[in-house]
C-alpha cells in the first residue's frame, strides 16, 4: 500500500500486465532479451557452459552500458551520460579467453608457480581487475 501511495502522491499512474503475457512489459523485455541473446552467444563462442550465464549476463550488460546507442545522440553511450564522461575501453578482454592469473607473493614460496591459469569471464565492479574462474578448481575470484 506504501508504494501504491508513493505513486499516486509521484502523480505516476501504475499499469500491471497480465499474467503471462511478458511481451506488455515491451521496452524492459526487449532489453532482457538482447542481454540474454548477448550471453548465449558468448557462451557458445567459446564453448563454456550453460551454467556460466549469469557471468556472462552481467558482462555482456557491462559491455552494453558501453556500446552507443540509437536511442541516445550519436557517439554517446549509456555510461556516458551516466558518469558524465567517455568510457574507457583500454582494458577490454576477450569473454572466456584463457589467461593467467597471478598468485598473491605472500601465497607462494620461492619455487611454486606465480600465477595459474584461469579462465576470464568478465569485470569486476568497483575494484580494478577481473573476474576469473580457475581452470583446474573451478574457484572464482578476482584477479
Amino acid at each position: 500500500m506504501q508504494f501504491a501511495k508513493a505513486l499516486q502522491d509521484a502523480g505516476i499512474e501504475r499499469q500491471l500486465a497480465s499474467p503471462y503475457t511478458h511481451q506488455q512489459n515491451g521496452k524492459a523485455e526487449r532489453a532482457i532479451r538482447t542481454l540474454q541473446g548477448h550471453a548465449l552467444a558468448m557462451l557458445e563462442a567459446v564453448r563454456l557452459p550453460l551454467n556460466l550465464w549469469g557471468e556472462a549476463v552481467v558482462t555482456a550488460a557491462y559491455l552494453w552500458n558501453r556500446t552507443e546507442s540509437k536511442s541516445l545522440p550519436a557517439g554517446v553511450t549509456p555510461y556516458e551520460i551516466f558518469n558524465h564522461h567517455k568510457p574507457d575501453l583500454s582494458h577490454l578482454k576477450v569473454f572466456g579467453s584463457l589467461c593467467w592469473a597471478r598468485i598473491p607473493t605472500k601465497f607462494q614460496t620461492k619455487f611454486d608457480a606465480h600465477s595459474h591459469r584461469a579462465i576470464f569471464l568478465g569485470y569486476s565492479d568497483g575494484v580494478k581487475g577481473y573476474c576469473v574462474r580457475d581452470a583446474s578448481t573451478g574457484a572464482f575470484f578476482v584477479a
